[in-house]
């Protein structure tokens, strides 16, 4: 199987692979070799893969996206997405740790939509943490 993950402004990943494990919407996606076309939003999350030819897997984070699966290509289109080895762990726990206290405090809880941004900039964030752990 061929997997391509293509961000606006360049292409993640173009690798051939064994296995793909995706963030659906309503839950992990498995795709094996001979899986049947589909087309199928994304949720935030990573993309875990087996190398072809090899039992390493590796991840890259995607920030929700599309994809579709036709003969063998699995073809996923996300507005922003970062290889797991491209990740800055440190960081990143910087950020969750920071979002985590600011979600916690009563002014973040009488704004609602204010609570939602933090909430999904948080998911975004624990996301990449997991990818970082496929290096």
């Amino acid at each position: 199987m061929e997997l391509l993950v293509l961000t606006p402004e360049r292409r993640l990943v173009e690798e051939a692979v064994e296995e793909v494990i995706l963030p659906g919407k309503l839950g992990e996606m498995g795709i094996l070799p001979g899986h049947t076309h589909l087309i199928s939003e994304l949720e935030i999350g990573i993309v875990l893969f087996k190398e072809s030819g090899g039992n390493k897997e590796r991840s890259v984070y995607i920030d929700s996206g599309v994809v579709e699966i036709n003969n063998d290509v699995i073809k996923i289109l996300t507005s922003s997405g970062e290889k797991a080895e491209d990740i800055d762990v440190e960081e990143v726990k910087k950020e969750v740790e920071s979002l985590e206290k600011e979600l916690s405090t009563e002014e973040i809880m009488q704004d609602k939509q204010k609570f939602n941004m933090l909430e999904v900039a948080l998911k975004k964030a624990l996301a990449k943490l997991q990818a970082a752990k496929y290096r």
